[in-house]
């Protein structure tokens, strides 16, 4: 293979796994739990993740028993924080069925702006294959609180 180094030396092996953390970082999930008996009660997640552009996408989802007590809103501000001060990105993005409003209501609860209606912009592919339009949000680290 032409453009593998030889002799291949420890410095090429760096920059062989440096230039693999970008993929590595490409998706992170995480569950949400209660605090009280760490039952579980959804999952929040970031896809797509860039560190050359600084960006996300972030999404969640809740059990139907545990939605409408603020647990989505709460687990996306202590997330969308992290993404922000550890991992250092400057812009996080979500999408939401136009017909969620409670999923429309974490985002704008967590300072999330509607920036756009993408129309057939996602595919159920696990289910009926059906396409949905789609609400793009954007949250820049200095319009988080």
């Amino acid at each position: 293979m032409h453009h593998i180094p030889s002799p291949y030396s420890d410095a090429d092996a760096i920059v062989w796994l440096d230039s693999q953390e970008p993929s590595r970082l490409a998706r992170l999930e995480l569950a949400v739990a209660d605090p009280a008996d760490e039952h579980l009660l959804g999952a929040i997640g970031a896809s797509n993740i860039n560190l050359t552009h600084l960006t996300a996408s972030v999404g969640y989802w809740l059990a139907p028993p545990a939605r409408g007590h603020g647990h989505a809103t709460n687990a996306l501000r202590v997330f969308a924080r992290w993404l922000f001060d550890e991992i250092g990105l400057a812009r996080l993005e979500l999408t939401t069925n136009p017909d969620n409003a409670a999923s429309q209501r974490v985002a704008e609860r967590c300072r999330f702006r509607q920036e756009d209606h993408l129309r057939s912009h996602m595919r159920f592919h696990y289910t009926t294959g059906e396409r949905r339009d789609s609400l793009i949000w954007g949250l820049l680290p200095d319009e988080f609180v």
